[in-house]
């Protein structure tokens, strides 16, 4: 039973049979190499011909960086899934945005196209209210969402 280190997933294996384990990309390590090895954090090790290392402090800042934009990558593809409440509820809050900018912008016609205040008057009274909204509401507003 020997401890090994595999160099494609960077896991160190403790005690584990050695047939098992011959492929080039195991590494045989004796117990202090392993102690050693298991301090540094998965993602940075490195194998460097001889031994289990760390790689430098520009490495790591590439790994984290590549990490961090896998896993905001990871959250903005969530906005394709039809299922996921927080798209849900983003698409309910957008048509909400989307019906104010309506008013906004019948109300900025309407100032637009008056000759008069009476003809101001008469536009701006033509838009209907935006009523408010409650939570009740919105749960069926974002409940309706999930699958669209």
């Amino acid at each position: 039973m020997s401890d090994f280190y595999d160099e494609t997933s960077k896991a160190l294996l403790r005690s584990v049979n050695d047939p098992d384990y011959t492929a080039p990309n195991y590494h045989i390590l004796t117990r202090a190499e392993y102690d050693a090895a298991i301090l540094i954090p998965q993602r940075y090790r490195t194998w460097t011909g001889s031994a289990v290392g760390e790689v430098d402090q520009a490495t790591k800042d590439a790994i984290d960086a590549q990490l961090l934009s896998d896993a905001r990558d990871a959250l903005a593809d969530e906005l394709d899934n039809v299922e996921w409440q927080l798209r849900a509820f983003a698409l309910a809050v957008l048509d909400e945005i989307n019906l104010h900018a309506e008013r906004i912008t019948a109300i900025l016609d309407a100032a637009d196209g008056a000759t008069s205040l009476a003809t101001f008057k008469t536009a701006m009274a033509a838009i209907a209210d935006i009523p408010a909204r409650n939570i009740g509401q919105m749960k069926t507003a974002v409940r309706n969402k999930l699958g669209s």
